[in-house]
């Protein structure tokens, strides 16, 4: 299941005269820049659009790296719908969703946004409506993870939950805590204990459940309010997390409904 939230990088499209581009400001981003996933998404488009112009991309990166909040997936999102506005073409729906596929299993989801449940390899998108808002508390500790080194250790060995249920526990939410749960978490403890560790302190801490997102490292704990999800931040200060967030589901149909979120 995703659930969008306000915690969002900042991304600027613009044709420019020369090739294309990738300035990066903000937390720092290993690795080579042409092989990020915003430029990747670029070369991606412009075989949909051959004549696309150059365009450079300037990515003030403030999602926390390696959490498995999906801050890299959203971008090729963003720029797959930046391209469209700039693009003479106008490439089907079934093109779009197929790029944005092959960049990413999350890329699809980010198109949409809101809140879904997502199947298959995440190309399989079904909206959720009728969730009341929710607030979280997250926190991202400094141990970051490879989301191909936690899948490779996932072991699953029952059936799991239902998410029809979690749903519906949802739609009820008034306080609480729902019961969150992620199966990718034994598999993310296994490549860095650490992490349950912290999982344990946050809960004694707290007094209430802490989940991990995606496949890692970041935890959120779900609230009703914003006073709430402070509070909790609060209870936990003394574990010395640097990167701690206040945000709430983001209801959204289209990239278009996006903010600067400074």
């Amino acid at each position: 299941m995703f659930v969008e939230v306000g915690v969002a990088d900042w991304l600027q499209v613009e044709t420019t005269g020369s090739q294309d581009a990738l300035e990066l400001r903000g937390k720092r981003v290993d690795g080579d820049p042409h092989d990020n996933l915003c430029l990747r998404a670029v070369r991606g488009w412009r075989i949909l659009d051959p004549d696309l112009p150059p365009v450079r991309v300037t990515l003030d990166k403030r999602v926390p790296i390696g959490s498995g909040m999906g801050g890299g997936s959203a971008d090729a999102a963003f720029i797959l719908a930046a391209l469209g506005a700039l693009s003479d073409r106008n490439p089907t729906e079934e093109d779009v969703a197929a790029l944005a596929a092959q960049l990413g299993s999350d890329v699809p989801f980010f198109l949409r946004g809101g809140t879904a449940v997502c199947r298959g390899r995440g190309e399989r998108i079904e909206p959720v409506e009728g969730l009341p808002r929710l607030w979280f508390a997250i926190v991202k500790p400094d141990a970051s993870l490879s989301t191909a080194g936690v899948y490779s250790r996932l072991r699953l060995k029952d059936k799991g939950r239902r998410v029809q249920s979690f749903l519906q526990s949802l739609r009820g939410y008034s306080g609480g805590g729902p019961e969150c749960f992620n199966r990718l978490e034994s598999a993310a403890f296994e490549l860095a204990p650490e992490l349950r560790s912290l999982r344990d302190l946050l809960v004694q801490h707290s007094g209430v459940q802490w989940t991990m997102t995606g496949s890692g490292s970041a935890f959120f704990a779900v609230c009703q309010s914003r006073n709430r999800a402070v509070d909790l931040l609060q209870h936990i200060a003394p574990l010395g997390v640097r990167d701690v967030f206040v945000s709430a589901s983001a209801p959204r149909t289209s990239m278009s409904d996006l903010e600067d979120p400074s």
